[in-house]
């Protein structure tokens, strides 16, 4: 908000030396601006004019609408307070207010909030195998190390540091104490290669190798059911009507800050929901391509679900114009639709090949967006907060 004119900054002053005592404003400082009001104003003595101090402390920090909705919130009956408040637009009206209510009430629901620390969970889960893979030549260079000669040490932290990570993160996810049977692969895995047998450790250094590759594909299942039921079209609905409501009040103290969270979330909720929506149809098109496995000729006349899978991969296409690899699967769809019986199996393969960098490309897109919303969740909390 605008800096206050010397003439405001005097009458408020002047009302909250009235209103106030120093617990009151111990309070608002703790509550409304996340201080203490010693840490802003000093212990001072006896002559210390902390509600001058506070106010000037508010406007160098553009803290000035929190400390009013503070203000207000301490004494709500103010009638003085009242009308300054109202001549500078906030605190929030009630609509507004109204709005973020409606949404923070979905949006902390306990089921909801359940899924948000699972898809952080399997984040980091998905991380850690990330890690591990790029880690490899090392993990096979300490591997091949002669008898008797030690493990390095940089390598022992690295893999039980992971260990004791996977084993954390697993406790935290939707059935911890049914953890997949990769994180007891990987820890046997880990123990043979910082163990003193060579043989095991070359052995358990190619385990790891093919470890990431297929763990990541049941991670990402459950990264997609956790995202699923997070409801991202229910939220998006509820918080255009934040924007809605925040909109037709731009002068309102705080508004822009409400309009610019709320705003980045509701991104990342509608595309959480496009590529949720994406990911299904990859799915069903990657059920259809399978019956390609037992057939001893391939051709799309032979498929029986060949209509939907290139149903689906059009409505893919569709869905993400200027797409590279979505139009690029789509097209190889049609070349195979098109091959003659000799060319076709050629096509076919081209048509796998291009469609499995699409659905790898989308599902990597959701994690990415994933990521995203959980940090925007932990930017979103202190601002609908601000509204309660």
């Amino acid at each position: 908000m605008p800096r206050l004119s010397g003439e405001r900054f005097e009458r408020l002053w002047a009302i909250v030396r009235l209103a106030f005592d120093r617990p009151g404003l111990v309070r608002v400082a703790r509550f409304a601006l996340d201080v203490t009001l010693d840490d802003v104003v000093g212990t001072g003595g006896p002559g210390r004019d902390v509600a001058f101090d506070l106010i000037a402390w508010a406007e160098r920090e553009d803290r000035t609408p929190d400390l009013l909705r503070g203000l207000r919130k301490e004494r709500p009956n103010n009638p003085d307070l009242g009308r300054f408040c109202e001549e500078l637009g906030g605190p929030p009206a009630d609509h507004v207010r109204e709005a973020v209510r409606r949404f923070a009430e979905a949006f902390h629901d306990d089921d909801r909030r359940r899924q948000f620390r699972f898809l952080n969970a399997y984040k980091e889960l998905h991380d850690i195998l990330h890690d591990l893979h790029g880690y490899q030549p090392r993990v096979e260079e300490a591997a091949a190390r002669p008898a008797g000669a030690a493990l390095p040490e940089d390598v022992c932290l690295a893999l039980t540091g992971w260990v004791e990570d996977v084993r954390r993160a697993a406790r935290e996810t939707e059935f911890p104490d049914d953890p997949p049977a990769w994180v007891g692969k990987f820890a046997a895995a880990v123990a043979d290669v910082t163990g003193p047998d060579p043989a095991k450790a070359a052995r358990a250094a190619e385990r790891l190798a093919v470890l990431p590759a297929r763990a990541q594909g049941e991670l990402n299942a459950e990264l997609v059911k956790c995202a699923r039921r997070l409801g991202a079209a229910e939220l998006v609905v509820l918080l255009d009507g934040v924007l809605a409501a925040a909109g037709a009040e731009p002068a309102k103290a705080g508004t822009a800050d409400l309009r610019a969270a709320v705003a980045r979330f509701r991104l990342l909720c509608d595309q959480l929901h496009g590529l949720i929506r994406d990911h299904d149809l990859c799915q069903q098109a990657e059920d259809g391509l399978r019956e390609a496995a037992g057939l001893r000729e391939v051709t799309a006349a032979g498929l029986a679900d060949w209509a939907d899978v290139a149903g689906r991969l059009g409505e893919l296409a569709a869905h993400r114009p200027g797409d590279f690899r979505a139009a690029r699967a789509l097209a190889a769809a049609r070349a195979f639709e098109a091959a003659p019986p000799g060319a076709a199996a050629d096509a076919f393969a081209a048509l796998a090949e291009q469609f499995a960098d699409l659905f790898l490309y989308t599902d990597k897109g959701l994690l990415k967006v994933t990521n995203q919303l959980l940090l925007a969740t932990a930017a979103l909390d202190p601002v609908l907060a601000r509204y309660s």
